[in-house]
């Protein structure tokens, strides 16, 4: 059984990451729009990755995989794909909260008084976005209000035929 840890969508292609069964036995499926075909590439080494924090985004335009440094308390590690089955660590950041979800080289985070920031990782700046509930805070269960849920559009419109 294969566990997803997060999607994006970059030139025509959708990616998956994708953990199957093993701790350290992580791919990247991705479906190409262009040439209507799937492909699988390795995912990092399992060395660098620590299964509980785990994510792909997007930097600029490049696929990436945020990951939690299990060596320091703070650290996050950004890996970018430079070819496929070749990753690069571009930077490792400190975040001091809990990050709920990433897009375009930015991350959303709720720090501890439960509010919603966002960090830009090339800036290095943080901008608070207005929103605060305690079921966000780094106390909070993973539950109710607290688990954020993505949306995606679709990349194809759906009618719905009148037989």
């Amino acid at each position: 059984m294969r566990n997803t840890f997060g999607t994006a969508y970059l030139n025509e292609t959708y990616y998956w990451l994708l953990r199957e069964g093993h701790r350290c036995d992580y791919t990247i499926l991705l479906f190409d729009f262009g040439n209507e075909m799937f492909e699988e590439i390795e995912g990092l080494d399992c060395n660098f990755v620590y299964t509980s924090v785990l994510g792909l985004m997007l930097m600029d335009d490049s696929i990436a995989i945020l990951n939690y440094n299990q060596y320091s308390m703070l650290d996050y590690d950004i890996w970018v794909l430079i070819q496929p089955g070749v990753w690069n660590k571009l930077f490792t950041f400190e975040c001091i909260g809990l990050i709920k979800s990433c897009y375009d080289s930015s991350l959303i985070f709720a720090h501890k008084a439960s509010h919603l920031v966002s960090y830009n990782v090339w800036t290095k700046t943080t901008r608070h976005l207005g929103f605060q509930h305690t079921s966000l805070g780094i106390g909070a269960k993973c539950s109710g209000c607290g688990v954020f849920f993505y949306y995606k559009k679709s990349l194809v419109k759906l009618t719905q035929r009148d037989d």
